[in-house]
């Protein structure tokens, strides 16, 4: 959501019906980067009064004028109202304002002698147009009613009609508000921002959840959705609400370190909560396995699968409801056992939260069907993912869209690096700018790599730590398939293999909350969108 400048503008006091509901518009539908300041007077040789100033970090600063007018047309080059030519002609209006306000800004601001101010009018009172515009309007200048509902993109494409100027900057952002609203205070802080963007998206994260929650009145539910979707919060859920009936819970994945994760937030909660692998080896009741030093996935996945089911039967353990996170990790054979442990004179319920786009494992797990008694949803909305980096989901991956008025990404980038030397180097310079010029805390951060051997020489480099070993002021540098489904503010993905499978990028990415940036060669940037095949950084 847009941020009103200042938080307490009285609305009543806009001219007008039609400029309230563009202002309530920018508002509600604007990624939070962007500043909103209603009703702007600038005091020259002939005052000028600006009807909304919209200002952006990285985008830069634009004027928007209001018009309440519905019969509109354009006869002759000249806007005509119910018949009337229009006086002042409202782009000619907006010109004026926006040269006016260029002026003055490139006065105050530093650096800024370059300083555009883009100018559209916004008639919400009037439908589609048609025909022609005269040479010195673009389309991208007139907001009419069907244009204000996907605002983002009307504003996107504004401020894109011409070259830019460069990046106005969170202290550029900060100087204009100083300069339009002197008689307030306004900070730019990178952790305000922080904070800020997770409570826009745990809000849409729980508002999912909400309406999914009572699907577990039902024995047997399978919720599908893409990463960040809310799945893990949703299965949070259905655990404690199990727990509250007084029910006996297993919430249980794949991945040891989310399960940690999960108990570290559910540590009020009497509940079960285990990696699929550490609850089985628990089990007093089956006999002990060695686990051999050079173990790989063929003996977790077929030695020791095979040595639960002989012994199974031996297990006493029961639960009334079993929620299962990750699935689509799981081996179909883990699931019949687990689906074993209810009591048969319980509810028995078992619930499934598979991804069916990130098979890193690819154990043969398939969607249940309805038609086998189990009750399906599906997840559409991404509320982990801040703008820009669900976008490049999206766009790769097909994964599903930002919530809407969610916040807008801090840093979305690509460095080059064509080995682990290069790639090495630059996990440096790209740490420095997080910690020191983004003076964010190093337990927001995290180093994901593809390959164990570049994950174990960035450790060495730079004192990065294991997620077994994290500290609070500490950099986790982990590989991508044991990091997959947690998430952490800032990410930086490296890779040199330009082999790296689709599902591996997917959950990497998926992990990065407000910042990626991704370490590698461009024909990995490529197949993200970072780059395009002539592009070389």
């Amino acid at each position: 959501m847009g941020i009103l400048v200042p938080p307490n503008f009285p609305m009543s006091s806009l001219a007008n019906e039609a400029e309230r509901r563009v202002v309530e518009l920018l508002c509600d539908r604007l990624t939070d980067t962007w500043m909103v300041i209603p009703d702007v007077g600038l005091l020259s040789q002939r005052d000028h009064q600006i009807d909304i100033v919209i200002a952006h970090p990285r985008d830069g600063v634009a004027v928007v004028e209001v018009k309440s007018h519905r019969r509109l047309r354009i006869k002759g080059g000249k806007f005509e109202a119910s018949g009337r030519v229009m006086e002042p002609q409202p782009l000619v209006q907006a010109s004026s304002n926006a040269y006016e306000l260029r002026g003055r800004l490139r006065d105050v601001l530093e650096d800024q002698e370059h300083l555009r101010v883009e100018y559209a009018v916004a008639f919400p009172n009037a439908g589609t147009f048609t025909g022609d515009l005269p040479p010195k309007m673009a389309k991208e200048q007139i907001l009419t009613s069907d244009v204000l509902e996907d605002l983002q993109d009307a504003i996107d494409r504004l401020i894109s009609l011409r070259a830019g100027f460069g990046e106005l900057r969170d202290e550029g952002v900060a100087a204009v508000i100083d300069f339009l609203c002197p008689d307030g205070s306004f900070s730019v802080d990178a952790e305000t921002h922080v904070r800020h963007a997770r409570s826009k998206l745990d809000q849409a994260c729980d508002k999912q959840v909400r309406a999914l929650e009572t699907l577990d009145l039902n024995q047997r539910v399978c919720v599908t959705g893409g990463a960040g979707t809310g799945k893990t919060r949703l299965g949070m859920a259905w655990a404690r609400r199990a727990a509250a009936r007084d029910e006996k819970v297993l919430l249980t994945c794949f991945n040891e370190p989310l399960a940690e994760t999960l108990a570290e937030q559910m540590r009020d909660a009497d509940i079960t909560i285990a990696a699929f692998h550490p609850f089985t080896q628990s089990l007093p009741q089956i006999p002990a396995i060695e686990i051999p030093d050079d173990a790989d996935s063929t003996w977790w996945d077929t030695v020791l699968t095979s040595h639960l089911e002989r012994n199974w039967q031996l297990v006493d353990e029961s639960f009334d409801t079993i929620v299962v996170d990750e699935a689509q990790d799981f081996d179909p054979r883990w699931l019949l056992l687990l689906e074993r442990l209810l009591d048969p004179s319980g509810p028995q319920r078992l619930m499934l939260l598979p991804n069916s786009d990130q098979k890193i494992f690819n154990r043969g797990f398939s969607i249940p069907n309805a038609a086998d008694g189990w009750t399906r949803s599906d997840i559409t909305v991404n509320c982990r993912n801040s703008a820009q980096i669900a976008s490049v989901l999206r766009r790769s991956f097909g994964a599903p869209p930002a919530s809407a008025g969610g916040p807008e990404s801090e840093s979305v980038k690509w460095t080059e690096a064509v080995d682990d030397a290069s790639a090495v180097a630059a996990v440096g310079d790209v740490i420095d700018v997080i910690l020191e010029d983004r003076d964010h805390a190093p337990e927001s951060i995290l180093v994901a790599t593809t390959s164990s051997e570049l994950r174990d020489q960035l450790i060495v480099d730079y004192a990065f730590s294991r997620w077994d070993h994290r500290e609070k002021t500490t950099i986790v540098c982990e590989n991508v398939q044991r990091m997959k489904g947690l998430e952490f503010d800032h990410l930086v993905l490296v890779t040199t293999d330009h082999t790296t499978t689709d599902e591996v990028l997917y959950a990497g990415v998926s992990c990065a909350i407000l910042s990626l940036t991704v370490v590698g060669p461009q024909a990995i940037a490529e197949r993200l969108h970072l780059a395009s095949p002539s592009q070389a950084q």
